[in-house]
């Protein structure tokens, strides 16, 4: 009988222990109770500062941290704690409790992303920090950087601010930087590094995996000297080696087009921020970049190009009807799988085309074209409820507002449905406004 009352007692807590997997996170001690722990079991603190409303904090929660793999390198070396930087209705207890510590967090480590990683060492001073997603072993790798002094941001920072330059850490060192948004000390840090230790390299030393991300993450400095300087030609001509590297197709292709692009386009088109011509010769600007280099960059540089000055000089109706071109050319196709989705996708793509068209232009028959890209891309897309909100704003702003009303408020539905909170907030200040018949577009 006791056997079977032990068993009764017991058996939920021992299926619940088998049943936590991944990160061990300590739900009920105070900021500063698990500082005291931390430093009496001389483990590291890792915080997860996260939102209700953050989509990728919650990928983290679902994808992430469950992870074995990531419990067992975690819980060993670091006491984890969440904290919840916003505040619902819905917060219980053991959230409501940290909310104080929370905020003190926030305050102090001025935290404006999410989700952001703080990792503290046992005597509790920050010693390093990450921002966004991560993947399980990206996620380890920056756990491990906080566990060793050697990798630490705020340790190695503290040690150049001082003078001492490890130049073998330093394109880390600016990169968390750039991560954390200081852009301006970040590119101090990188141009440091590449006068003084990048340009010495010969080109096969250049070929490694930090390096070649490097130079993407920091294009103005790493490409200033354009088609004529060293990187782009280590880009331009061994593109499929650098490719190969990162394993990211076009990575290399990306940059090339961004020199090409400058220098064959835009600096032929603008100066002083001014339009040289408001009718280029797009003709002999293709000739150009077809003999210097080949007709594919011509043909993927000159179109975005036109949209881009036509959009900028405000020729709404030259860059509808580059538009129509394409669209009748090039007919815009559904993702068929996840590599095509995101924000290069054709749906997508179209959506910006419409929005951009509802914002700055007040042109009528140009505004109606924009709103038979926003249906295509509707059609494209019907899972996207951003398409939804730029169909219903062109129709209010083409006057038809009981159909602009109905759409919107369809689209808050589903915004509220699939806990888009962000979104449906600007839903609803679009229907009230659509309600008192104001300006849902920006008024110049």
């Amino acid at each position: 009988m006791k056997w079977t009352l032990y068993l009764l007692m017991y058996f939920p807590l021992l299926i619940k222990a088998q049943d936590e997997k991944g990160i061990k996170f300590e739900q009920s001690l105070s900021w500063q109770q698990l500082q005291a722990k931390a430093k009496a079991e001389n483990k590291y603190i890792f915080v997860d500062c996260y939102t209700t409303w953050c989509g990728p904090c919650k990928a983290m929660e679902k994808d992430v941290y469950p992870s074995d793999k990531l419990g067992a390198y975690l819980n060993d070396k670091f006491i984890s704690v969440k904290m919840q930087m916003d505040t619902s209705k819905t917060d219980g207890n053991a959230v409501q409790k940290r909310y104080g510590d929370a905020h003190a967090i926030q305050q102090q480590y001025k935290i404006t992303g999410y989700p952001t990683f703080l990792f503290f060492s046992p005597d509790g001073r920050l010693v390093h920090r990450g921002l966004g997603y991560r993947q399980v072993d990206d996620f380890i790798r920056l756990a491990g950087e906080a566990n060793d002094p050697s990798k630490q941001y705020y340790t190695l920072m503290e040690n150049y601010q001082h003078g001492k330059k490890d130049y073998t850490k330093m394109a880390s060192l600016a990169l968390i930087t750039q991560e954390q948004g200081d852009q301006d000390l970040a590119n101090t840090i990188a141009g440091d590094y590449v006068n003084n230790y990048l340009d010495k390299l010969n080109e096969e030393e250049l070929y490694t995996k930090e390096n070649i991300w490097f130079m993407g993450q920091f294009p103005a400095l790493l490409f200033s000297a354009g088609s004529k300087g060293k990187y782009f030609n280590l880009f331009y001509h061994h593109s499929d080696k650098v490719d190969s590297i990162l394993d990211l197709k076009d990575y290399a292709d990306y940059y090339v087009k961004m020199v090409i692009g400058k220098e064959e386009i835009n600096d032929k088109l603008w100066q002083s921020d001014k339009p040289v011509t408001r009718k280029p010769d797009w003709n002999k600007i293709s000739k150009n970049i077809s003999k210097k280099y080949n007709i594919s960059y011509a043909e993927t540089l000159i179109y975005p190009a036109q949209l881009a000055f036509y959009m900028r000089i405000k020729d709404w109706r030259e860059f509808a009807r580059l538009r129509e071109d394409k669209i009748k050319k090039h007919p815009p196709k559904p993702a068929t799988d996840s590599s095509q989705r995101g924000l290069a996708r054709d749906a997508w793509v179209l959506n910006v085309d419409a929005w951009n068209v509802f914002e700055l232009c007040n042109d009528k028959r140009v505004l109606a074209k924009a709103l038979s890209w926003s249906d295509l891309s509707i059609k494209l897309d019907s899972e996207n409820v951003q398409v939804l909100d730029t169909k219903a704003n062109l129709l209010y702003k083409l006057g038809r507002v009981k159909e602009a009303i109905d759409l919107e408020e369809k689209a808050l539905e589903i915004a509220r449905s699939t806990k888009q909170e962000a979104i449906a907030s600007d839903y609803v200040e679009n229907l009230a406004k659509m309600q008192n018949r104001e300006p849902t577009w920006t008024v110049k």
